[in-house]
């Protein structure tokens, strides 16, 4: 007579186990020790941080008592990510020696790399005013409103924003459009390097001025974060992609101002902005003495197209990268020469302490 013999039932996993068959056996295997390596990287890039940073958030830059004064002017610079004192006060001092004026800078200080990208996302994404913005606004506010014996102590307020400043500084925008008049807020100029803002607004009124006049942008056409902003939320004219009327559209309702576009690469504020928009002479020690007229880029020919139709302003020598159409007959300046971009940038007019005709 045969015996049955017992068989073993077939092997069944639990749903749990089959959900987590695909996670790598040291997080599930080691899980002390990748949070205790979690902690340690998060613990070790914040005391690294704060040497970088230091404990200062308001700086002053260089003065030279030879400049010219323009005590009815204040101005105010943010700076972008991964900037520590050092490079703050560094960026500060060469905007000063750009245009000759006292510069005060709200430093955004930095996390790390990574945790001040993730921070610039939540920024523009979900308009998320982390206290950097918070300082920002009401440092321009108490600016903007200060009086000396019931007059306006500034009659003009610069503000210059790099990178994730950018940002920080759009969103402030949005918060003075609500709660300052218009009135003060034309004293208000504003210019970006390296833009990573998704959006910059001034309201425009029925007699087509807005409530900020005066707003630029500087953009490297490789600058990887302009391209992640500015360039890419503001496109520019690229051939097959964009009808005219769908550009400026988006200039008109989402990212205002004039965008001076250069054909470089690079993020840095001095080293790969100042240092090609504002060239530099250099004194007999080899250091920095002021702007020099001529450069590169401020000396090429202004393509009327792009300014009149987009807003933008370029070499024609970079017309591969637009969509214009036919070159347009070049408008002349007075002294019979074609129209160069310095004559259309406003920032230019404030090298060496000069200012613009108003």
């Amino acid at each position: 007579m045969l015996k049955s013999v017992s068989q073993p039932l077939p092997y069944t996993s639990s749903p749990l186990k089959l959900a987590l068959s695909g996670v790598p056996v040291p997080l599930l295997g080691w899980t002390p020790t990748c949070l205790i390596i979690i902690v340690g990287f998060v613990v070790g890039n914040n005391y690294f941080c704060t040497l970088l940073n230091g404990t200062e958030r308001r700086f002053e830059s260089y003065v030279d008592q030879s400049w010219e004064k323009h005590d009815n002017e204040r101005w105010i610079f943010v700076n972008g990510v991964a900037a520590g004192s050092h490079w703050m006060q560094s960026n500060l001092d060469r905007l000063a020696l750009t245009f000759r004026r006292p510069v005060h800078g709200i430093h955004n200080k930095t996390r790390g790399i990574i945790f001040d990208v993730i921070e610039t996302i939540i920024q523009r994404t979900f308009g998320y005013a982390t206290p950097d913005i918070r300082e920002v606004y009401a440092d321009v506010v108490k600016v903007i409103e200060d009086e000396r014996d019931k007059t306006a102590r500034y009659k003009k307020i610069v503000l210059i924003l790099h990178s994730q400043g950018a940002v920080e500084g759009g969103l402030v925008l949005d918060w003075l459009f609500a709660a300052v008049s218009r009135e003060l807020l034309q004293k208000l100029e504003v210019y970006t390097f390296g833009s990573a803002a998704n959006h910059f607004n001034s309201p425009e009124f029925e007699d087509g001025t807005r409530v900020i006049q005066h707003i630029e942008h500087y953009a490297n056409l490789g600058d990887y974060v302009s391209l992640f902003g500015i360039l890419h939320f503001r496109p520019l004219p690229l051939k097959a992609h964009y009808q005219p009327g769908q550009v400026q559209e988006k200039i008109v309702n989402r990212y205002v101002g004039r965008l001076f576009a250069r054909a470089g690469s690079g993020h840095q504020m001095n080293g790969n902005y100042l240092d090609n928009f504002f060239e530099m002479d250099l004194d007999k020690n080899g250091r920095p003495n002021k702007v020099k007229e001529n450069n590169e880029y401020m000396d090429g020919v202004l393509n009327e197209e792009l300014l009149e139709g987009y807003q933008i302003i370029g070499k024609v020598s970079e017309r591969d990268v637009w969509d214009c159409g036919g070159q347009r007959e070049r408008i002349e300046r007075a002294d019979g020469m074609a129209r160069m971009i310095k004559d259309e940038s406003r920032l230019w007019r404030y090298r060496n302490g000069m200012s613009p005709s108003e």
